[in-house]
């Protein structure tokens, strides 16, 4: 049985990717949906993206919480 921490693990690799969880994460976008990722200067439009092509009206993440974060962690 392998361990996360065992870095012959692919998933270990893929966690430790940081270009391919971009891939993997603009592929599934991609898929989801035909509509393009809002411009990067848009906060507001991408966290409604966010949340209605990734998180879903359904789930527990919020259109407010995003741009919070987005102001927090990103500028």
């Amino acid at each position: 049985m392998s361990s996360v921490l065992d870095t012959n693990n692919d998933r270990f690799d893929f966690m430790c990717d940081l270009e391919a969880q971009i891939l993997s994460a603009r592929l599934i976008y991609w898929f989801k949906t035909p509509k393009a990722i809002p411009s990067y200067k848009d906060v507001e439009l991408l966290a409604r993206y966010w949340k209605r092509y990734w998180n879903s009206e359904l789930g527990a993440g919020t259109i407010d919480g995003v741009i919070e974060k987005y102001h927090k962690y990103v500028k």
